[in-house]
């Protein structure tokens, strides 16, 4: 496999370890936390990070929209685990990019999701619900890997 794309499937495995971190163990009434009455909720945050996971695989296949409809939390996250595998898929099986290079996956809609997720780990903080300290270097992040304990 060609070295950026498997530098784009650890990326995705890293948003799937994560995500799983931020997303699990948290009670219902953080999914509507938000930082200020002007920011998005968790919720809308994660719908987003859906949006954009859809953006990313828009280069890969045709989408007839990226701006996926707010579900619930339960919707949003089995659209996400749906989204991780389907991208990651993708990007394996070698299928050419539409319009767009590796590297600008990354530093659009890939790194978005990353800011994105940081987001909610900084919610969890400001809300009371942390998230345990990590090492993440050390973390058992390989590409292809997106089901996580938890998940």
């Amino acid at each position: 496999m060609d070295e950026k794309r498997a530098m784009l499937r650890h990326t995705l495995a890293t948003i799937a370890y994560r995500s799983s971190r931020y997303l699990n163990g948290v009670p219902p009434e953080f999914h509507g936390f938000r930082a200020c009455e002007s920011s998005r909720t968790v919720l809308e945050i994660l719908n987003h990070i859906n949006g954009l996971l859809m953006y990313a695989h828009s280069h890969l296949a045709p989408y007839d929209s990226t701006h996926p409809p707010l579900g619930t939390w339960q919707k949003e996250l089995d659209r996400f685990r749906e989204m991780l595998p389907k991208l990651d898929a993708s990007l394996a099986s070698g299928q050419p990019l539409l319009g767009i290079t590796e590297e600008r996956l990354l530093q659009g809609p890939l790194a978005d999701v990353l800011t994105h997720i940081g987001q909610i780990g900084m919610l969890r903080q400001m809300a009371g619900y942390p998230a345990e300290d990590e090492n993440y270097i050390q973390s058992p992040i390989t590409a292809g890997n997106l089901v996580l304990p938890g998940w």
